[in-house]
């Protein structure tokens, strides 16, 4: 028979109630990522302030606040459609 494991599938880990760490590969495709989650948030930001209301911010601020709310709605409404 090979090593006792615990519930949690990993010999010792459940004594100390601590997971072990991912590997090495897994915390550079975080990395990863993060990196590119921000770099698309970047320049869709960069993107709205050239096109929409470029010579307005308060405008702009209104419209974009505005379009992100009726995206989340309208996402929201659509997903408890399909549940």
């Amino acid at each position: 028979m090979g090593p006792k494991t615990g519930k949690c599938g990993h010999i010792g880990a459940c004594r100390t109630g601590l997971r072990p760490a991912p590997p090495r590969s897994q915390w550079f495709a975080t990395l990863a990522g993060l990196v590119a989650v921000v770099s698309i948030w970047r320049g869709t930001w960069l993107l709205m302030d050239l096109y929409v209301f470029p010579l307005s911010p308060v405008l702009s601020s209104i419209a974009s606040i505005g379009s992100g709310l009726m995206l989340l709605f309208i996402a929201g409404w659509s997903l408890e459609d399909a549940a």
